[in-house]
């Protein structure tokens, strides 16, 4: 280490100090003069070796950088990070509606396009790389035992834990990671397998201010046409147009970070972790920060800001996936919208010789309006209304996921109201305790007399998720490398519910979970069926009978100047232009004899709940009311000749 460093390691626990007292030290050795020696990364070459002959190897890769050199000065930016949802992937977020609350995000939501979730998967590599690639530790949290889940304190494994915090991931100019796992043996003998981190000197070196690259290393996927639709790309979005000719972060100029927390906004219908309490103003992001209130010259337009999100006319379009399904021989396909006002998921997914933006032509298509007051169902739905007061309309880009359901006689109760497995999840804070109305955001919390004594779920969440067949997850390597789905579900569900069994004993449950007995003989395997969610018959209970089916993905990048964003005829006319006319929604319409969901055809007025008189006359005219059972099925019959996917015929029912 040079003097500089031993000097800033004994001054480090003296922070009081620091400002005055080491200030006017260096003065008096310098002479009287403040050193102008500007500190840069590539002055610790030195100490970078001598890190990377830790592990017995020295071969240019660092691992133990975390703790050998980044925390010798940044030990706590390192607590900051672990404490943060960047590394925790989950957090309490009372505007969702999760069955009896918690704390949630991507360390346990379903991918609604893979069909599996982060527990099970979070080293399977895909093409986009996968669950944990962008995982900024190492190792999932909780994986190795790093807090003692009955005292809450830390293990002799948090030094590990600790270790495996990325931080070039974020800081380094120059990195090479996070594209494949790999297996190597840690300090004590054990085999892993963890991804790839870049920690070579080549990265070190290259330390610097973040920049909007460093974030799009994780987060541009998400925005691309294989999940969201709106690419980062200066064609795409005029601030990422505005940020390259400036220079500056486009990512963090709206989701500012202080002390490695991020701002994430409240106005979010997916299952999200947020660094600050979701709908409070320490979360909040809006236009007006940089827009003012009244940003258009036309006081009309002002107008509509009471009603309309920002976003609504300037995210004027969307593209990619809007279906993803697994079939029962592990086929994976992937699908778009017929075109861009379709109600139908009818064309093939393919990229393969297309660039970025020539694949985001193929598939681009209006986003679908809907009222939004900031809460949404756990799966992606959200809540609002024109006469609530709280509401604006608001973008989505729709998606449907083919995931195998239960057709045996399990329900999503075996699960959420079992006794141990309720103990596991209270214990892990991935539900509340008790009566708790506030914890979530639609259907509060209750007592269910017949379960457990203590359920944290609502009456009303009991009895739908009593009639709520059991969503099964997918191990994915597994159904990669067998195409069995039903051993894939096995496997999957074995390690779900065997670790939260194991965690619900070891806090004092009184016996093993019933669902594991009936996992151990291959259940799920003899009786799965891959069907297209959500049906939206739920909400309809909740929000009215117009609510339409698909989830629905929050847009709010893919922003457009004025010149290209919606018109005032493209809302306001009886035209072509008319995206509300014209944009289609499939609305849940009852169960067929056969079993299968009926659907009938809406278009984005009806929806949002706006009948305008000339729309009740071309109703009329047209005859074009609510579809009866045989009038739809014909409809299916022309989709299953587009669409092997599509759902609403009898085949995935």
């Amino acid at each position: 280490m040079t003097y500089t460093d031993n000097l800033q390691r004994l001054l480090r626990p003296l922070p009081i100090l620091v400002s005055s007292s080491a200030l006017i030290l260096i003065i008096l050795f310098s002479g009287g003069e403040v050193s102008a020696h500007k500190f840069t990364h590539a002055s610790l070459y030195d100490e970078f070796v001598e890190v990377d002959k830790l592990d017995g190897v020295e071969d240019g890769h660092a691992k133990y950088l975390t703790s050998g050199l980044c925390e010798q000065c940044h030990d706590h930016h390192v607590d900051e990070v672990m404490s943060s949802v960047h590394y925790l992937f989950r957090s309490e977020n009372k505007n969702i509606d999760f069955p009896g609350g918690g704390k949630h995000g991507h360390v346990d939501r379903f991918s609604g396009l893979s069909g599996g979730e982060t527990t099970v998967n979070y080293l399977y590599e895909d093409k986009s790389g996968g669950c944990g690639s962008c995982h900024v530790g190492r190792y999932f949290p909780g994986s190795l035992g790093e807090i003692d889940i009955t005292t809450g304190l830390p293990t002799p494994a948090m030094a590990k834990a600790r270790d495996g915090i990325d931080c070039l991931v974020c800081h380094a100019k120059t990195y090479n990671g996070r594209k494949k796992t790999v297996t190597d043996y840690d300090l004590s003998g054990n085999l892993e397998t963890y991804w790839q981190q870049d920690r070579t000197w080549r990265a070190v070196r290259s330390i610097g201010k973040t920049k909007t690259e460093n974030c799009l290393r994780c987060h541009d996927h998400p925005a691309s046409t294989d999940e969201r639709g709106t690419p980062f790309r200066a064609w795409n979005d005029v601030h990422i147009e505005e940020a390259e000719k400036e220079g500056y972060n486009a990512c963090t100029s709206c989701h500012t970070v202080e002390h490695h927390k991020t701002v994430r906004g409240n106005y979010v219908v997916d299952l999200f972790a947020s660094d600050y309490e979701v709908g409070s103003v320490e979360n909040e992001i809006k236009c007006q920060k940089c827009h003012s209130d009244e940003p258009h010259e036309e006081r009309v337009l002002n107008n509509h800001i009471e009603k309309i999100a920002c976003q609504t006319c300037h995210i004027p379009w969307t593209s990619g996936v809007t279906y993803a399904s697994w079939d029962q021989d592990g086929t994976w396909r992937r699908y778009g919208r017929a075109d861009e006002y379709s109600a139908l998921d009818s064309k093939l997914y393919e990229k393969e010789g297309l660039d970025d933006r020539e694949v985001w032509e193929t598939y681009k298509f209006r986003p679908k309006y809907m009222w939004f007051n900031g809460k949404a169902s756990y799966i992606g739905q959200p809540f609002g209304s024109g006469d609530d007061g709280e509401s604006k309309i608001y973008p989505f880009h729709p998606i449907a996921s083919g995931l195998p359901i239960d057709i045996g006689g399990l329900k999503m109760t075996d699960v959420l109201d079992d006794a141990t497995l309720q103990t596991a999840l209270i214990g892990l804070d991935m539900m509340v305790s008790g009566n708790d109305p506030s914890a979530t955001a639609g259907m509060g919390l209750g007592v269910l007399d017949n379960k457990t004594t203590d359920s944290s779920l609502s009456f009303m969440a009991q009895a739908l998720l009593s009639q709520t067949p059991l969503l099964y997850s997918l191990d994915l390597a597994l159904l990669e490398k067998t195409s069995n789905i039903g051993l894939s579900i096995n496997s999957a569900m074995q390690q779900r519910m065997g670790g939260l069994n194991y965690i619900g004993r070891m806090l004092g449950a009184p016996t093993d979970t019933p669902l594991l007995g009936i996992l151990a003989d291959g259940y799920p395997g003899n009786n799965s069926l891959t069907v297209k969610l959500p049906f939206g018959n739920v909400m309809q209970q909740m929000v009215g009978q117009h609510y339409p089916a698909y989830s629905f993905m929050t847009l709010a990048h893919g922003v457009r100047k004025s010149s290209e964003a919606l018109h005032c005829n493209q809302c306001h006319s009886t035209n072509d232009d008319n995206v509300l006319e014209k944009n289609q929604f499939l609305v849940f319409d009852g169960i067929s004899s056969a079993g299968s969901p009926i659907y009938r055809t809406e278009n984005n007025l009806t929806v949002l709940g706006y009948e305008p008189e000339w729309l009740s006359d071309n109703r009329a005219n047209d005859n074009n009311g609510s579809h009866g059972e045989d009038d739809h099925n014909d409809d299916d019959d022309d989709d299953d000749d587009d669409d092997d996917d599509d759902d609403d015929d009898d085949d995935d029912h």
